[in-house]
């Protein structure tokens, strides 16, 4: 699955709050996060982040498997057809 650019974007700005020097709070409780809790939010916003990443090399993956090469190698054998012609 490709994650859109305006999907991301607002994934980022709803934990953008884990960014800024101003502490972040725990939305259910309003109360301020502890520094543990902090980190542990930020480990997981990276591991979704590094998830979306995989997932996107895997879409480029299946991308080239299917399009790009299967044209190339069409390409390529035209081409050498073409030039042992012109021989």
């Amino acid at each position: 699955m490709v994650v859109s650019f305006t999907e991301r974007l607002s994934a980022h700005y709803r934990h953008v709050d884990t960014l800024t020097a101003e502490p972040s709070y725990d939305h259910k409780s309003s109360k301020p996060l502890t520094p543990a809790e902090q980190l542990e939010q930020l480990e997981q916003q990276i591991t979704l982040t590094l998830q979306d990443i995989d997932a996107n090399f895997d879409a480029c993956q299946r991308c080239l498997r299917r399009n790009v090469l299967p044209t190339t190698e069409k390409l390529a054998s035209l081409s050498n057809e073409l030039l042992s012609t012109a021989q």
